[in-house]
Protein backbone atom coordinates (compact mmCIF):
# COMPACT_ATOMS: atom_id res chain seq x y z
CA UNK A 1 0.00 0.00 0.00
CA UNK A 2 1.50 3.44 -1.03
CA UNK A 3 0.98 6.57 0.10
CA UNK A 4 0.39 9.58 -2.52
CA UNK A 5 0.95 12.94 -1.68
CA UNK A 6 -0.08 15.65 -4.37
CA UNK A 7 1.69 18.23 -3.32
CA UNK A 8 5.12 17.15 -4.70
CA UNK A 9 3.82 14.49 -6.84
CA UNK A 10 5.60 11.51 -4.96
CA UNK A 11 4.27 7.73 -3.35
CA UNK A 12 5.72 6.56 0.06
CA UNK A 13 5.50 2.98 1.36
CA UNK A 14 3.05 3.01 4.29
CA UNK A 15 3.81 -0.18 5.94
CA UNK A 16 7.46 -0.13 7.71
CA UNK A 17 9.45 -3.42 8.08
CA UNK A 18 11.19 -5.80 6.69
CA UNK A 19 9.94 -8.75 3.78
CA UNK A 20 10.34 -12.21 3.96
CA UNK A 21 10.69 -15.22 1.61
CA UNK A 22 7.16 -15.86 2.28
CA UNK A 23 5.90 -12.47 0.98
CA UNK A 24 5.18 -11.05 4.23
CA UNK A 25 6.40 -7.94 6.05
CA UNK A 26 7.33 -8.16 9.42
CA UNK A 27 8.65 -5.61 11.95
CA UNK A 28 11.49 -5.55 14.37
CA UNK A 29 10.01 -7.94 16.94
CA UNK A 30 8.95 -10.36 14.15
CA UNK A 31 5.11 -9.17 14.14
CA UNK A 32 3.51 -9.90 10.56
CA UNK A 33 2.67 -6.37 9.90
CA UNK A 34 0.35 -6.99 6.39
CA UNK A 35 1.34 -9.88 3.31
CA UNK A 36 -0.33 -10.56 0.25
CA UNK A 37 -3.84 -8.36 -0.14
CA UNK A 38 -6.29 -9.02 -2.41
CA UNK A 39 -8.58 -6.34 -1.37
CA UNK A 40 -8.93 -3.24 0.43
CA UNK A 41 -10.79 -0.55 1.92
CA UNK A 42 -11.13 2.78 3.48
CA UNK A 43 -13.50 4.32 6.21
CA UNK A 44 -13.32 7.59 8.17
CA UNK A 45 -11.47 10.54 8.61
CA UNK A 46 -8.92 11.79 10.89
CA UNK A 47 -8.38 10.30 14.06
CA UNK A 48 -11.04 8.08 12.95
CA UNK A 49 -9.20 6.86 9.77
CA UNK A 50 -9.68 2.78 9.29
CA UNK A 51 -8.19 0.24 7.01
CA UNK A 52 -9.34 -2.98 6.40
CA UNK A 53 -7.62 -5.86 4.61
CA UNK A 54 -8.01 -9.18 3.62
CA UNK A 55 -4.59 -10.70 3.67
CA UNK A 56 -3.81 -14.14 2.63
CA UNK A 57 -0.64 -14.84 4.79
CA UNK A 58 -1.23 -13.91 8.14
CA UNK A 59 -1.00 -16.81 10.86
CA UNK A 60 -3.82 -17.73 10.55
CA UNK A 61 -4.06 -17.10 6.88
CA UNK A 62 -7.33 -15.76 4.46
CA UNK A 63 -7.64 -12.85 7.57
CA UNK A 64 -10.14 -10.03 7.47
CA UNK A 65 -7.92 -7.43 9.73
CA UNK A 66 -8.51 -3.32 10.35
CA UNK A 67 -5.20 -1.31 10.78
CA UNK A 68 -6.43 1.46 13.42
CA UNK A 69 -4.57 4.34 11.03
CA UNK A 70 -5.70 7.39 12.43
CA UNK A 71 -4.18 10.14 11.00
CA UNK A 72 -1.10 8.27 10.24
CA UNK A 73 0.47 7.34 7.02
CA UNK A 74 2.70 4.94 7.90
CA UNK A 75 2.40 1.60 10.10
CA UNK A 76 4.91 -0.85 11.78
CA UNK A 77 2.60 -2.90 14.21
CA UNK A 78 0.15 -6.18 13.99
CA UNK A 79 -3.45 -5.49 12.76
CA UNK A 80 -5.04 -4.00 15.37
CA UNK A 81 -7.79 -6.09 15.32
CA UNK A 82 -8.57 -9.52 13.35
CA UNK A 83 -12.30 -10.41 12.26
CA UNK A 84 -11.98 -14.36 12.76
CA UNK A 85 -15.54 -15.02 11.84
CA UNK A 86 -16.01 -13.26 9.30
CA UNK A 87 -12.66 -14.69 8.16
CA UNK A 88 -14.05 -18.55 9.11
CA UNK A 89 -16.19 -18.06 5.66
CA UNK A 90 -13.62 -16.69 3.22
CA UNK A 91 -11.62 -19.63 1.83
CA UNK A 92 -11.32 -18.19 -1.29
CA UNK A 93 -7.94 -16.00 -2.50
CA UNK A 94 -9.56 -13.74 -4.67
CA UNK A 95 -11.44 -11.14 -1.86
CA UNK A 96 -13.05 -7.73 -2.64
CA UNK A 97 -13.71 -5.04 0.03
CA UNK A 98 -16.09 -2.21 -0.46
CA UNK A 99 -17.00 0.17 2.87
CA UNK A 100 -19.88 2.30 3.04
CA UNK A 101 -21.57 3.76 5.77
CA UNK A 102 -23.39 0.56 7.60
CA UNK A 103 -20.46 -1.82 7.07
CA UNK A 104 -18.51 -3.58 4.54
CA UNK A 105 -19.47 -5.46 1.69
CA UNK A 106 -17.30 -8.79 1.25
CA UNK A 107 -17.10 -10.68 -2.47
CA UNK A 108 -15.39 -13.65 -3.04
CA UNK A 109 -14.74 -15.75 -5.37
CA UNK A 110 -11.59 -17.60 -7.34
CA UNK A 111 -11.65 -17.53 -10.47
CA UNK A 112 -14.52 -20.36 -11.87
CA UNK A 113 -15.10 -22.04 -8.31
CA UNK A 114 -18.40 -23.69 -7.91
CA UNK A 115 -18.12 -24.56 -4.16
CA UNK A 116 -19.78 -21.84 -2.70
CA UNK A 117 -22.62 -22.09 -0.11
CA UNK A 118 -23.33 -20.96 3.79
CA UNK A 119 -20.18 -21.26 4.17
CA UNK A 120 -18.34 -19.80 2.28
CA UNK A 121 -20.59 -17.15 -0.04
CA UNK A 122 -20.27 -15.01 -3.04
CA UNK A 123 -20.98 -12.23 -1.08
CA UNK A 124 -21.32 -10.71 2.24
CA UNK A 125 -22.27 -8.38 4.28
CA UNK A 126 -20.64 -7.09 8.11
CA UNK A 127 -21.19 -4.11 10.30
CA UNK A 128 -17.76 -2.51 11.43
CA UNK A 129 -17.84 -4.97 14.76
CA UNK A 130 -17.68 -7.63 12.41
CA UNK A 131 -21.55 -9.21 13.05
CA UNK A 132 -22.41 -10.61 9.39
CA UNK A 133 -25.75 -8.92 8.24
CA UNK A 134 -25.83 -10.59 4.78
CA UNK A 135 -24.94 -13.85 3.37
CA UNK A 136 -25.88 -14.65 -0.10
CA UNK A 137 -26.05 -17.78 -0.10
CA UNK A 138 -29.77 -17.20 1.09
CA UNK A 139 -31.19 -15.81 -1.85
CA UNK A 140 -28.61 -16.74 -4.51
CA UNK A 141 -28.44 -20.36 -4.07
CA UNK A 142 -25.56 -22.09 -3.01
CA UNK A 143 -24.01 -22.26 -6.80
CA UNK A 144 -24.22 -18.49 -6.82
CA UNK A 145 -20.46 -18.48 -8.51
CA UNK A 146 -21.72 -16.91 -11.84
CA UNK A 147 -22.29 -13.97 -10.12
CA UNK A 148 -19.21 -12.40 -9.09
CA UNK A 149 -16.61 -14.77 -11.16
CA UNK A 150 -14.69 -11.61 -10.82
CA UNK A 151 -14.94 -10.16 -7.33
CA UNK A 152 -15.36 -6.75 -8.20
CA UNK A 153 -18.04 -4.82 -6.96
CA UNK A 154 -18.89 -1.55 -6.18
CA UNK A 155 -22.38 0.08 -4.10
CA UNK A 156 -23.60 3.31 -4.38
CA UNK A 157 -23.50 5.81 -1.23
CA UNK A 158 -27.42 4.56 -0.35
CA UNK A 159 -27.08 0.96 -0.73
CA UNK A 160 -29.70 0.74 -3.06
CA UNK A 161 -27.31 -0.87 -6.11
CA UNK A 162 -24.60 -3.30 -6.16
CA UNK A 163 -22.64 -3.65 -9.11
CA UNK A 164 -20.73 -6.85 -9.56
CA UNK A 165 -18.27 -7.75 -12.05
CA UNK A 166 -19.14 -11.18 -13.43
CA UNK A 167 -17.51 -12.91 -16.33
CA UNK A 168 -16.60 -10.09 -18.30
CA UNK A 169 -19.68 -8.14 -17.31
CA UNK A 170 -21.03 -5.81 -15.07
CA UNK A 171 -24.41 -7.42 -13.80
Amino acid sequence: VHVYNPKDNSCTQMFQGTHTSGGQKTNANGDIIIASTSGIAFHGEGADRKMYAFVEDLNPAKQLVRYDLGTSDSWNNAPSHFYSTVSSYLTKNNVEIVSCDKGLWICQNYYGATDHNTATPVFLFMDFDGNILFNSTTILGANSSEYAFESGIAINKDMTRLAVAGGGNAN
